[in-house]
C-alpha cells in the first residue's frame, strides 16, 4: 500500500533569500502496517499465555463434586466393570463388590439418557476397558429403559440422544484432567469447578455415585412421588424399545 504526501523544504542561502521548494514523496505502509500488526500480535500473545495457564489450572480443579459423570473420564482403563443406568450408578458400590469377589471393579454406570445400552456407550465401554488380564468381570444391569431409545426412528442409532452428551463427546477417557470433557460438557459453567462442595452428590474415584439426601418419612415421600411421576410421564411416555442393542 503506497500513501502520496507532500513535504515543503524551506531554504535560505548565503544572501538571505529564501527559498520554498515542494516536493511529493511516497510513503509505502504496508510494511508498516505489518510491524505494527507484528507487535500487536506479540503483545497479545505475552499477555494471553498467563491468562490461559490459570484458567487450565483452575478447570484442573475439578472434581467429584464438580459433576456426577467427570471422574469416570479421568480414571485410569480398568479391567471389570459395572455397566448401566443411574440405578448401578448409585446402586452398586464396587467396594462391596471386591469384599465379595476379592479384585477391584469399577462403576462406569451413567443414566437412562446417557448409557441406554447401544453403539455410543458399546464404543465409550471399549475405550474404558483395559483388555488386560484373564477372567474379565462385567456386571450388566438391564432394565426396561437401557435397551429404548428417545427417538421417533428407535433403531436410528445416529439420531439417539446420547451420541452428543459425554460419551459420545469424549474421545479419551482415562486422562486427568480431561479438558475434553470438561470443555464439551460443563457448558460453561466452569464456576461450579471452584464452588462445588455444597452439591449433594460426590463421585468416588471408583465410580460409584454416592447422593446425600433427607431420609426422613417425608422426604422419601416426595422423592417416590417424583420418581413415579418422572417414569410414567417422561420416560414411559418418550422411550421406545429398540434392536440395535441387540446386535452391535
Amino acid at each position: 500500500m503506497e500513501e502520496s504526501i507532500s513535504i515543503c523544504f524551506i531554504l535560505r542561502n548565503s544572501d538571505s533569500n529564501i527559498l520554498v521548494r515542494w516536493q511529493r514523496a511516497s510513503i509505502y505502509l504496508f510494511p508498516v502496517l505489518i510491524a505494527m500488526k507484528s507487535r500487536f500480535l506479540h503483545k497479545i500473545v505475552i499477555f494471553s499465555i498467563p491468562l490461559i495457564v490459570i484458567f487450565a489450572i483452575v478447570l484442573g480443579q475439578a472434581d467429584g463434586y464438580t459433576d456426577p459423570f467427570y471422574i469416570r473420564f479421568t480414571t485410569p482403563k480398568q479391567n471389570n466393570l459395572i455397566l448401566g443406568t443411574s440405578r448401578a450408578a448409585q446402586g452398586l458400590q464396587p467396594d462391596v463388590f471386591k469384599d465379595i469377589l476379592d479384585t477391584d471393579i469399577y462403576n462406569y454406570a451413567f443414566t437412562v439418557t446417557h448409557s441406554p445400552y447401544g453403539p455410543t456407550y458399546l464404543n465409550s465401554i471399549k475405550k474404558k476397558f483395559s483388555k488386560k488380564g484373564e477372567n474379565n468381570i462385567f456386571i450388566v444391569t438391564v432394565d426396561p429403559w437401557s435397551i429404548s431409545s428417545i427417538s421417533k426412528k428407535p433403531n436410528d442409532y445416529v439420531n439417539f440422544i446420547e451420541v452428543n452428551l459425554c460419551l459420545g463427546n469424549t474421545p479419551i477417557v482415562n486422562v486427568k484432567p480431561n479438558y475434553w470433557y470438561i470443555l464439551n460438557n460443563l457448558n460453561g459453567d466452569f464456576d461450579k469447578i471452584l464452588n462445588d462442595d455444597s452439591s449433594p452428590t460426590y463421585l468416588h474415584e471408583n465410580g460409584w455415585l454416592e447422593e446425600s439426601v433427607h431420609m426422613d418419612a417425608v422426604s422419601l415421600n416426595q422423592r417416590l412421588d417424583r420418581n413415579i411421576d418422572f417414569y410414567l410421564k417422561i420416560i414411559s411416555q418418550n422411550f421406545i424399545f429398540h434392536h440395535c442393542d441387540l446386535n452391535i
